[in-house]
């Protein structure tokens, strides 16, 4: 199977983010966050903020909308799937 999907720095990630009306209001902050965590599973939560045109994405986003604004989604999520995590592996101990 060839992977279709192209290679891109840190930067080049921004870029795209950038190029498709998310703010980057600080540049290294978010080249160290995508270095700790993988683009394409960050992008899974710009969808909150996407406008939404019949079942194909846009990649069009609310005016305003920020790269802090994503990242806080996906710790909110991450530390939520944590506290689950661990109120279940309480349940089956």
């Amino acid at each position: 199977m060839e992977y279709l999907k192209p290679f891109l720095t840190f930067e080049e990630q921004i870029q795209k983010l950038a190029g498709r009306g998310i703010v980057i209001n600080d540049y290294d902050t978010a080249r160290d966050f995508l270095s700790k965590v993988n683009y394409y599973k960050f992008s899974g939560y710009t969808l909150f903020f996407e406008f939404k045109e019949g079942p194909d994405r846009s990649h069009r986003y609310q005016l305003g909308t920020s790269f802090e604004d994503i990242k806080n989604l996906y710790l909110f999520d991450k530390k939520l799937r944590f506290l689950i995590w661990e109120k279940t592996k309480l349940w089956t101990d």
